[in-house]
Formats: C-alpha cells, sequence, structure tokens
C-alpha cells in the first residue's frame, strides 16, 4: 500500500503547480509566420583549408522575397570577425530569396536570423 501512496501524493501537487503558474494573456496559438528559403548564392566551393567564420546576421525579408536590412548580431564570433568577412556574410545575404512569410493568405515581411559561414577573405 504505501507503494501507491507515494505516487498517488504528487498527482496533486502537480496539478496545483501548473494550476499555479499564471499564464500570460499575450501568448499566440499560432506562431509567427516564417518565411522559406528559396535559394542563396553559392560562391567559391568551400576549401577546408581556408580559415572560415560564421556570424549570425538578422535582416529583413520583404513582401517580395528579397532581403533588406542586414545587421550582424553582436557575439564572440562578430566581435574577433574582420570589415571583409563582414561583408562577405552580409553579400551572401542579400543574395538570398524567399518565398514570403504569409498572413491571412497576404504576405508580410518578417525579421530572419540565420548564420553564414564565409571564407575569410584575407586568406585567399
Amino acid at each position: 500500500m504505501k507503494t501507491w501512496i507515494r505516487p498517488l501524493a504528487l498527482v496533486p501537487v502537480a496539478w496545483m503547480m501548473s494550476c499555479a503558474t499564471p499564464q500570460s494573456a499575450g501568448l499566440q496559438a499560432n506562431p509567427a509566420p516564417m518565411p522559406r528559403l528559396v535559394s542563396c548564392a553559392v560562391g567559391t566551393i568551400p576549401n577546408s583549408t581556408r580559415p572560415r567564420t560564421s556570424l549570425e546576421l538578422r535582416y529583413k525579408v520583404n513582401v517580395d522575397g528579397k532581403v533588406s536590412e542586414v545587421r550582424v548580431v553582436p557575439n564572440m564570433n562578430a566581435n574577433t570577425a574582420s570589415d571583409a568577412t563582414i561583408a562577405a556574410a552580409k553579400d551572401l545575404a542579400l543574395s538570398c530569396v524567399y518565398e514570403p512569410a504569409m498572413q491571412a493568405g497576404r504576405p508580410v515581411a518578417t525579421t530572419v536570423s540565420r548564420w553564414f559561414t564565409v571564407d575569410s577573405p584575407e586568406a585567399r
């Protein structure tokens, strides 16, 4: 009988904790619409002997699927990247084409965050 008392004693505690957790009124049932990547320009074939840098970029995908307003997300990689590396990553991001996000059957502009890996231009 003791083996049943302990597990059953936890059920009301778990129920009370879930009921006591405040639910935010601002929660949305559907997540924000996201665009679908169609293509990005392919640069040179990656060379494993060259140093590479990965940068996180945040940019806007317009209703026509084109990228604009590209900026670098601050992090350790961005702090150590050269201006040429950042420019190469931004050029790659600007070359991407998306199928725009749809909301209520209409295309909408959205903000996307994505990592881009580029060969370090200094090492070429």
